[in-house]
């Protein structure tokens, strides 16, 4: 039994349905199971829709709630939402030339609002990270812990950990990062740049403070990496089996394919999602007379679907689609256990290589097919390596559409015609691989971490 008292900071925690809050609520719980005291501070939410399945591992942490600060956001919101009002708003026949030009005005005001708050924007929300971090601060004043785990996202986490560790230099400070810090070096916007100056000086103050530096991939610590590689490592999102077991399977006659999740398209990210190629490959072999549209279906659950009706309509297969919006977690997993093939997007670029999504780590534990595109001008994804070792899908790659495409063609047609003979599919995933990503070994990679570096003076 271990005596360690851990403390966990994060900005999503359960019961929040978002993929952000899993791998903390993850940890506090296996590292509970593992005998440490764990102690929660998370920001206090209004959730329109909650994760019953994520609900259930934190019964019974001591989980402290710090209230949000509203005020620079809403007065944001505020302002765009009726200028928006103003523009949109309909008139009249005889009314209409002067309509354009007021539609013209408000669209200027939004515009010249939005470069103006994008300078003092970054400030005023960086005080509001500030406020947030003494808020937590304040929750534990007479409280001593080993080991805080800081999550980021989550800006105030950062300060939090960083006025922690400064009063408490015994305590073990693990930072964990499931995004880069950095991602406005790209832009010509003066104000985003002068803010990636000022990231990459709190990522040396971050780097000189803290004891380990924990990434889910490559991408997400690379900038820490140049400063301080010997406090960084890898350790994976992951998946977690006890989330199926209130689960129902339904038989299914159809050829089901799912996505779940979001679809990025962001140009000052560089992150782009796009299945679109699947479904080339899909109304190409309709066109052939090789797959009968009228046995497809195929799922997206997800906040994007204006994005996933774009890229699914682009090949005429809209009426064999389904869009269920975004859903609790719940349905997300009986979605995918009632699938025939899972769908995966992302991205593998020069300025971000060894992007893991945590759909994928989810996607894992299924023990369904996976066909997964990766867009960007960088080949050999980590996606694409891992999927491989898993043995568990196909991938195409847009830097090797070539030699790519008709690989994921051949393998979307066998695994249409095993379904429609009622065969088992062509599916032999490697599970000791695979079950490296159970939460419970990657909360084990933690532990060693851990006691591996904690040593009070």
């Amino acid at each position: 039994m271990n005596n360690k008292n851990i403390l966990i900071v994060c900005n999503y925690f359960a019961p929040d349905n978002l993929i952000g809050a899993v791998r903390p609520t993850k940890l506090a719980k296996y590292l509970s199971l593992a005998g440490y005291s764990v102690t929660v501070i998370t920001e206090q939410k209004e959730f329109d829709v909650v994760d019953s399945v994520l609900s259930k591992d934190a019964s019974g942490l001591d989980i402290h709630y710090i209230k949000p600060f509203r005020g620079y956001s809403l007065l944001h919101k505020t302002f765009l939402k009726q200028c928006a009002k103003q523009a949109t708003r309909s008139n009249s026949d005889t009314k209409k030339k002067k309509q354009v030009a007021t539609d013209g005005i408000f669209s200027n005001i939004r515009i010249h609002f939005s470069r103006f708050t994008t300078g003092i924007g970054y400030r005023v929300l960086d005080y509001k990270q500030r406020f947030l971090a003494r808020r937590a601060l304040r929750l534990v004043v007479d409280r001593h812990f080993n080991v805080v785990i800081t999550s980021y996202p989550g800006d105030f986490s950062l300060y939090f950990g960083m006025a922690y560790k400064n009063k408490h230099r015994d305590t073990l400070w693990v930072t964990d990062f499931r995004d880069p810090m950095i991602r406005f070096l790209i832009s010509t916007n003066k104000s985003e740049k002068r803010n990636a100056e000022v990231t990459k000086e709190r990522i040396k103050m971050i780097s000189k403070t803290t004891d380990i530096i924990v990434g889910i991939s490559e991408s997400c610590i690379k900038d820490f990496k140049k400063i301080c590689c010997q406090k960084c490592h890898i350790i994976c999102n992951g998946f977690d089996r006890d989330d199926l077991e209130f689960i129902n399977v339904d038989s299914n006659d159809k050829f089901t394919l799912t996505y779940t999740g979001h679809l990025a398209s962001d140009k000052l990210y560089i992150a782009k999602q796009d299945l679109s190629t699947i479904f080339k490959a899909i109304n190409s072999l309709i066109n052939e007379d090789k797959i009968d549209k009228s046995k497809l279906l195929i799922n997206y659950a997800g906040k994007t679907e204006d994005l996933f009706k774009q890229q699914i309509e682009q090949y005429n297969l809209q009426e064999t689609a389904i869009t269920h919006g975004f859903v609790n977690r719940h349905k997300s997993l009986a979605l995918q256990l009632n699938s025939t093939m899972l769908l995966l997007a992302s991205w593998n670029t020069s300025d971000f290589k060894g992007v893991l999504t945590g759909k994928f780590l989810e996607y894992l534990m299924i023990d369904k097919p996976i066909i997964c595109t990766v867009a960007g001008n960088v080949a050999n994804s980590k996606l694409k390596e891992m999927i491989t070792e898993a043995n568990n899908g196909v991938v195409w790659e847009e830097a090797n559409n070539d030699s790519y495409y008709p690989i994921l063609k051949s393998y979307i047609l066998e695994q249409y015609e095993r379904f429609t003979r009622g065969e088992q599919l062509l599916f032999e995933p490697n599970r000791e691989y695979i079950e490296q990503f159970n939460y419970k070994n990657i909360t084990q990679q933690y532990i060693n971490l851990i006691e591996e570096h904690y040593h009070p003076t």
